[in-house]
């Protein structure tokens, strides 16, 4: 009897060494953590999109395409905006998803100077 007790708990110790390294290699992501893709800033009022924010664009519908499921997050005239323009450069529009967001200024200005408001895309 005492035989058999030996060679189970070497047989279960053995397993364990075995299978720990495959435990301890296991990487664990989280959805929610991701950063966006890129961010487009805007002054406030109308939503025009400047020569370097359309460049921006460009760049980011490149990598959207090939990505799946596309998420602009940003206050719903200017998330429209940056939408319309990722169509414009061939990313699916029923794969573009928004989120819209009050937004709230970036930094108190006082001075006359226009605020900024964001838009970021998620890929």
């Amino acid at each position: 009897m005492r035989k058999w007790q030996i060679g189970i708990a070497l047989v279960a110790g053995l397993s364990f060494a075995l299978l720990k390294p495959a435990f301890a290699q296991t990487n664990v992501g989280y959805a929610d953590e991701t950063a966006p893709g890129c961010v487009i800033f805007f002054s406030k009022g109308p939503a025009y999109l400047t020569t370097a924010a359309e460049v921006t664009i460009q760049m980011a519908a490149a990598d959207a395409r090939s990505s799946g499921l596309v998420r602009v997050v940003g206050p719903v005239e200017y998330a429209i905006a940056v939408k319309d323009e990722l169509v414009r450069h061939g990313v699916p529009a029923p794969s573009i998803l928004l989120v819209p967001r009050t937004e709230k200024a970036l930094l108190a200005v006082d001075d006359g100077t226009d605020e900024i408001a964001s838009v970021e895309i998620y890929y």
